[in-house]
């Protein structure tokens, strides 16, 4: 399912470079990756702006010693608190996206230079590994899984580029080597996975012209966090605004440690949601941020529909028969619609 996947490396830094080395590569201008807590811990992308100016203020905080001030250009693990926040304006990652912030030089990861390494068809890359692959697995995975068994190192990454047109915002998708590999052995998956499917599956939505009738929401900006239910009730409202009055919207959503699929309707006014456990109320927090996000829209467009969307429980959709397929559900869910 991820052949889509455009194999770019973005290699971790291995062990920790002395503070004098890492200065050498300390150059405005320069893209990076930034870590929390240990250089191994990556949650964000971005670029160096300025160096050496301590007494620099970034709003209004100064920089301050050993931090240097960097340009967020995406993220990898939004939720993730800075290592230096801007108290009531910049707290996360997420947050911090398009902004400048200042960030401990020790936390800057640069990218190894690649070795050059003896050239290999994807088939021999795959060969010594399709004997212990399921047999119904397809060849595209079964190469993309011998490749990250075999070629990549832990951090390294698959990447993969979000067109402005999906959600809203360009956006690239690091995919782990541990991430791949449990996604290929079947094993429970997390977003990266689900957004780099709904990629793929948004070309097929565009190649068929339905763009305007069907639209994905970023799983990144709506999983749960009950701090932001205002945050992701003003990207609800974005979305929505941004397709045709009669649009469906497919949301995977995750209350903590389970995928659910949320079906936004607009022409009716109703809300869907298939569980792959089964039909269940949804996360009461949930409800209350999907509900305020539809009726800041109506007020937006000047519609006046029923007091409360109208949700929905579709109880005939495939189900998981272990405790961690649910993802995969979800995948299937979109897939069908």
């Amino acid at each position: 399912m991820l052949i889509c996947i455009t194999l770019n490396l973005q290699g971790c830094q291995r062990g920790i470079r002395s503070v004098s080395a890492t200065a050498d590569l300390l150059t405005a201008g320069k893209e990076c990756k930034l870590a929390f807590g240990e250089k191994a811990n990556l949650v964000a992308s971005g670029t160096i702006v300025e160096i050496n100016v301590p007494n620099q203020l970034v709003h209004n905080v100064p920089l301050g010693e050993g931090n240097i001030r960097v340009a967020v250009n995406c993220a990898l693990k939004g939720d993730c608190p800075l290592p230096i926040p801007v108290k009531g304006v910049l707290e996360t990652v997420g947050d911090a996206i398009g902004s400048h912030v200042a960030w401990p030089e020790d936390l800057i990861v640069f990218d190894d230079k690649v070795k050059k390494r003896e050239t290999y068809t994807k088939e021999k890359f795959a060969k010594t590994l399709f004997k212990s692959i399921s047999p119904t697995m397809p060849k595209s995975c079964k190469v993309l899984y011998a490749y990250a068994q075999q070629v990549m190192s832990k951090g390294q990454t698959i990447s993969t580029n979000l067109d402005e047109d999906l959600f809203g915002v360009k956006k690239i998708v690091y995919i782990f080597q541990e991430q791949f590999i449990a996604f290929a052995e079947m094993r429970e998956i997390g977003q990266a996975i689900i957004t780099a499917y709904i990629s793929y599956l948004f070309r097929l939505v565009k190649n068929q012209q339905r763009d305007q009738v069907i639209g994905f929401m970023d799983p990144a900006r709506t999983t749960h966090d009950p701090r932001d239910g205002n945050v992701r009730s003003e990207y609800i409202t974005k979305c929505l605004k941004q397709t045709s009055i009669d649009s469906i919207f497919l949301i995977p959503y995750n209350p903590g440690g389970h995928w659910i699929l949320t079906i936004i309707d607009e022409d009716k006014d109703n809300v869907y949601v298939m569980d792959p456990l089964g039909a269940r109320h949804p996360h009461d927090a949930w409800k209350t941020v999907v509900n305020d996000g539809i009726k800041a829209f109506n007020a937006q467009i000047g519609r006046r529909p029923r007091k409360l969307p109208t949700w929905i429980m579709l109880s005939g959709a495939p189900k998981q028969n272990d405790g961690k397929s649910c993802g995969y559900c979800v995948m299937r869910y979109m897939k069908d619609i």
